[in-house]
């Protein structure tokens, strides 16, 4: 009987880091290969790349107004 609890336990929690890792490599970070030379010499065709998936896109058009230094600035 022990040993079918500690079975049981075992599952139960293989479970939840399988969730665990499945809701942070595949909703929030990304793990990619890197397809080709583009951003060499630092990072090389192969290369894994680890990313943050939740990052709002900027979208175009949005213009925004503050003061610096007294100045009124617009920045897109």
């Amino acid at each position: 009987m022990k040993l079918k609890g500690e079975i049981h336990l075992f599952l139960i929690r293989l479970a939840f880091l399988l969730v665990f890792l499945w809701v942070l490599f595949g909703l929030l970070f990304g793990i990619t290969t890197m397809k080709n030379n583009d951003m060499s010499p630092r990072i090389s065709a192969g290369d894994l790349l680890f990313y943050y998936r939740l990052e709002k896109p900027k979208s175009g058009g949005m213009w925004w107004f503050f003061r610096k230094q007294e100045r009124n600035m617009w920045a897109e």
